[in-house]
């Protein structure tokens, strides 16, 4: 499927102000023309062109497709038996339980990282990255204020990014710090469930619903500006409200959910009903209409 129409989809447009603040998000309904993996055209209201597939988006919000930055598919029990973590005396103790634990994975591993990448897949997550260990030689979360500019200076200067799972119960970087100084930051699970912790979802919306809860930030504005840490960067709105994605030319990689709003979506972390890469849908299917069918 290379060239089709997506109609019905819902898209942000601005914010609708109330006394002197943001009260909601306005939105509104459009059709995309995909043709060879991008966005070729974006049309006010429903279709009106023959000859080419149409699919119904139902009225779904359009977002841009997650990333997941951080994330072992490696070494995990998911798909396998449940097992939780063994007590552990510090992180050298899960160091210690990799020499034994991993040789034994092997000959699962494809099979596990395979359904790992599939979970991921269906909540969104277009773009994954995997990695090996390395051990850390500075922790972000306990240095002091001062400090913490220093380094983050540092790293805008050097162009490197820095990926948080956002822990619950432990000290997590200052990411409004960091993004504040022009530190590209991105969220990940690390794990879904493996020795390390059994917590996982694989769900990159959780993730910025956490980050959000974390920091406070429980308006429309930031709420909406969660998103941009599970996209690589991208938002549907930009700071002076207007609409930044999805744009002519962009590449149509998308999630369509059940939500009114971005805000909505990250807070109530929103059913995805269609996963699309580069045009292709991975996840999910849609109704095929014709014009005189629309509505």
């Amino acid at each position: 499927m290379t060239v089709y129409w997506l109609t019905n989809v819902m898209i942000e447009l601005g914010y609708i102000y109330e006394e002197g603040g943001i009260f909601k998000t306005e939105t509104g309904l459009c059709s995309l023309l995909i043709e060879d993996g991008r966005i070729k055209k974006i049309t006010a209201g429903a279709a009106q062109e023959e000859g080419i597939l149409i699919l119904d988006a139902n009225r779904l919000l359009i977002l841009p497709a997650f990333e997941e930055m951080h994330i072992h598919i490696d070494k995990t029990y998911y798909s396998g038996p449940w097992k939780a973590c063994m007590p552990a005396e510090s992180i050298f103790t899960r160091f210690n339980e990799e020499k034994k634990i991993l040789p034994k994975q092997l000959a699962t591993a494809q099979d596990r990282a395979e359904s790992m990448l599939e979970l991921l897949l269906r909540n969104g997550a277009t773009n994954i990255r995997t990695h090996c260990n390395v051990d850390p030689i500075i922790g972000l979360g306990g240095v002091t204020n001062k400090e913490g500019e220093e380094v983050a200076e540092r790293l805008a200067a050097l162009n490197i990014d820095i990926t948080s799972t956002v822990p619950i119960g432990k000290q997590v970087i200052p990411i409004p710090l960091l993004d504040k100084k022009g530190v590209k930051v991105s969220l990940g699970n690390d794990s879904i469930t493996d020795h390390w912790s059994p917590f996982g979802t694989g769900d990159m919306l959780q993730k910025a619903n956490r980050l959000a809860e974390r920091f406070g930030w429980s308006d429309e504005r930031s709420l909406g500006k969660a998103l941009r840490f599970i996209t690589g960067g991208k938002e549907t709105l930009n700071n002076e409200g207007k609409r930044a994605w999805p744009n002519v030319g962009d590449e149509a990689s998308f999630v369509l959910t059940n939500a009114t709003c971005t805000a909505e979506a990250v807070a109530r972390q929103t059913e995805k009903h269609l996963v699309v890469h580069k045009g292709n849908i991975v996840v999910g299917s849609l109704k095929e209409v014709k014009l005189n069918n629309l509505v």
